[in-house]
């Protein structure tokens, strides 16, 4: 299979259609050449996007092994939590039983 040039797409489709030129016949040619002006667009958009995805995997497989390989127990990239200290109230709050809710509170 082939990528022809536009003009010998165009001769191609002539050499189908012939000297035809019923309503179908016009509607193909049409539909052809605007298939082919939308392909030739999206692949003449001077990006060479093989190369930028090649380029692109490449560097996150680097940052990624280079995450376990290199590493620095500095400059960890993922800062452990802090951790709160309770105040009394709360720790109290968390042990809170249905006996304490209908007796005084000595302490007051």
């Amino acid at each position: 299979m082939a990528i022809l040039s536009r003009e010998d797409f165009i001769k191609k489709i002539q050499g189908i259609v012939g000297d035809d030129k019923s309503d179908e016949s016009i509607q193909f040619l049409e539909d052809m050449t605007d298939t082919y002006n939308d392909l030739v667009g999206k692949q003449g958009d001077g990006e060479d996007w093989k190369q930028k995805y090649e380029d692109n995997d490449k560097m996150w497989r680097e940052r990624y092994t280079s995450r376990f390989f290199d590493s620095d127990a500095t400059s960890d990239p993922i800062p452990a939590p802090k951790i709160e200290e309770k105040t009394e109230e709360e720790l109290r709050a968390e042990t809170v039983q249905i006996k304490d809710l209908f007796t005084a509170n000595k302490e007051e």
